[in-house]
């Protein structure tokens, strides 16, 4: 049974570089500035899977040139100089896990594998512990039981740490203690102009909030500190598996629904359905997970035994043991690479049984339709008390901390052959969820969105633009004082040189002096290269978000283009159907007011000597109604043109 989760490319920084491919010699081009250990591979090479980190899915994945596996944090930072000094784009892997359709446009990089920096280092009396950029959560697994110490982490133990954290980091524990990036005390980040910085709530503050739920867009992260906690229940959980048959779905649906409101921090639902090719039916697997005495586990298991299922098993199990145990033990093949996953996904807020059985009936059919199609719907339904109770100034950008729960759908099949079917099916189905997902908008974990989606789904953007360019502005004051500081540093030496030629110092003195103003001139060339670099990529990332912005509202123009359409269409069926029937129901009512009848012998028509009645009260009436319609549409027209008047007169005063 499938169970994973995809969250990381740990640190991924990919230049925007649109040169044509070119045949470049990596030893040559980087051997020279790389520490005597790194090493070099081609993306040809015989041995490129075995010795570079491979990544979980092929779907829309990036092509290399090459892979480099630095040493040192001064090696990354030479990568970065070198491939952005000759126009090569260039992505940093940790576990190799993030998939997104905004991956493909990364062509002819170079892949900085960061499998040399998987250093665990814990500080049990601080309750921290530091890991490098390629460390996996499941690193952290013994080390922290055996400290009797524990960190929310993922349910699959070869993702990314930093690649999780960098979208928020969502998983078993977060009900208790927030999400991975809550934990996040700092972080090493090398940028594209290849500076490194630190990155925590007291330095880089604005860095430090943008890398907690808004991708991996703004560096390389090398090495990341986190805050650990105490282990719960003795570092002992209550682990429960049911299987149950298709036929049972529509009460799983009804017994996860009464979960919406009174979910424990300490319980965790995850909920995989799939479609068995070779036996022709569905089956659903529920795994619920409880950090706590099996007394108070106790109601839920016998809520979802009371189901009936096929097969169940409850054991209690140390935390660090809790994967392998999951889904009756039986093996993941989360961390398994190289497969085809085309991957969608959406949070919602509450669960609506009808929508799910809607989904679970359409599921089958899909499969049935296409053969090789092997996916899995993955429900993830995590404790919100955690990301919660975090202070609204301790958040890093994701919003979306109100949401029950991640639904996935993790399609997996050959090849391309299906991308357009399986991308029509679920883009199809995620809006349908959409409808019923208690959001106003749409939303999606960022870092198992599809990459197709408007981007409030990610990070509301009319709430962080302002942030953004709040960000803006200190990069423009730091460049300021920068130019400032330089061309002052400039007077200084120019005003050095000038004082030892007029006291002919020694020429030892002058140099140490010179040295010392050049060294500074440097540094703060180098800081203001770093600002500069710093607000273009801000730039570009709001522009990117007005761009998508602008795509969503002519979206949403041609849907109300269409709609109108649809209602011009019903409005002149309606108006055939008035000129069909008008004519027979004049007639009906002249003939039915009494104004004519048939005389007494049934040979003639008589007419009535009130005739005149009819024509004198419906004459006046139709022009009352047509005059009271012309001075309503009058009035209308003045009320628009006062509108338009004082809207020109502010617009003048906003350009005075």
């Amino acid at each position: 049974m499938v169970k994973m989760i995809r969250q990381g490319i740990t640190a991924i920084f990919a230049l925007p570089f649109l040169a044509a491919a070119q045949n470049y010699n990596l030893s040559a081009l980087f051997g020279s500035v790389l520490s005597p250990n790194a090493e070099i591979y081609y993306a040809n090479d015989s041995n490129w899977t075995q010795e570079v980190t491979q990544r979980w899915s092929t779907w829309d994945a990036p092509t290399y040139l090459g892979a480099i596996k630095p040493v040192t944090e001064r090696d990354v930072q030479n990568i970065v100089k070198v491939a952005s000094a000759h126009n090569i784009s260039f992505l940093a892997t940790g576990g190799g896990h993030g998939v997104s359709q905004g991956f493909a446009n990364i062509q002819n990089a170079i892949d900085i594998d960061l499998s040399n920096f998987k250093t665990v280092d814990l500080d049990v009396r601080n309750n921290q512990v530091t890991v490098g950029g390629g460390a996996t959560y499941g690193q952290l697994y013994d080390p922290l039981y055996n400290a009797g110490k524990e960190i929310p982490t993922g349910n699959a133990p070869c993702v990314g740490v930093v690649g999780a954290t960098v979208g928020a980091g969502v998983g078993l524990l977060q009900g208790l203690h927030g999400y991975t990036s809550d934990a996040l005390i700092s972080a090493r980040i090398v940028t594209a102009s290849g500076v490194l910085f630190e990155a925590s709530a007291t330095n880089n503050t604005e860095l430090f909030w943008a890398i907690r739920g808004a991708g991996a867009n703004f560096g390389i992260i090398t090495s990341a500190t986190y805050q650990v906690y105490d282990a719960t229940n003795g570092g002992q959980a209550q682990n429960a598996d049911f299987l149950y048959p298709e036929i049972a779905n529509r009460s799983v649906w009804g017994a996860l629904q009464t979960l919406d409101e009174t979910l424990p921090a300490e319980l965790s639902v995850t909920i995989t359905s799939a479609y068995n090719q070779t036996s022709g039916q569905a089956v659903i697997m529920v795994n619920l997970v409880y950090f706590g005495a099996y007394d108070n586990f106790q109601p839920y298991v016998d809520q979802f035994l009371a189901i009936n299922p096929t097969q169940w098993r409850n054991v209690t199990v140390p935390w660090n043991q809790l994967i392998a145990a999951a889904n009756f033990g039986a093996p993941s093949n989360g961390c398994e690479t190289n497969s085809h996953i085309n991957f969608f996904s959406i949070a919602l807020n509450q669960t609506d049984p009808l929508t799910f059985q809607g989904f679970f009936d359409d599921l089958i059919l899909f499969s049935q339709q296409n053969p090789s199609y092997n996916g899995a719907w993955v429900i993830e339904r995590y404790g919100t008390q955690g990301p919660l109770a975090v202070p609204e100034e301790s958040r890093g950008v994701y919003p979306w901390r109100e949401a029950k729960m991640q639904l996935l759908w993790e399609s997996d099949y050959p090849d391309s052959s299906l991308d357009d079917t399986v991308r029509g099916f679920y883009t199809q189905q995620r809006q349908h969820f959409n409808e019923f997902s208690g959001f106003p908008t749409f939303a999606t974990y960022v870092n198992y969105a599809h990459g197709d989606e408007d981007p409030n789904a990610w990070i509301l953007c009319n709430t962080q633009v302002r942030k953004l360019q709040i960000i803006s502005q200190n990069a423009d004051s730091h460049i300021a004082n920068a130019d400032v500081a330089i061309i002052s540093a400039k007077g200084i030496h120019a005003a050095h040189a000038k004082l030892h030629m007029a006291l002919e110092s020694s020429p030892c003195s002058t140099e140490r002096g010179a040295d010392t103003i050049e060294y500074v001139i440097n540094s703060l060339e180098k800081q203001k290269l770093w600002f500069l670099n710093y607000k273009n990529r801000k730039d570009g990332m709001m522009s990117l978000v007005f761009n998508l912005v602008t795509q969503q509202d002519a979206a949403n123009s041609i849907e109300i283009a269409a709609d109108t359409k649809r209602d011009s269409t019903s409005m002149n069926a309606i108006a055939a159907l008035t000129m069909i029937f008008l004519p027979g129901t004049f007639t009906a009512t002249i003939l039915g007011a009494g104004i004519f009848s048939a005389s007494t012998n049934g040979l003639g028509i008589r007419v009535s000597n009130l005739w005149w009645l009819w024509i004198a009260f419906t004459v006046p009436l139709t022009f009352g109604i047509m005059l009271g319609w012309w001075y309503y549409r009058q009035k209308e027209k003045k009320i628009q043109e006062i509108g338009r008047l004082e809207h020109e007169r502010e617009a003048e005063k906003q350009q005075a």
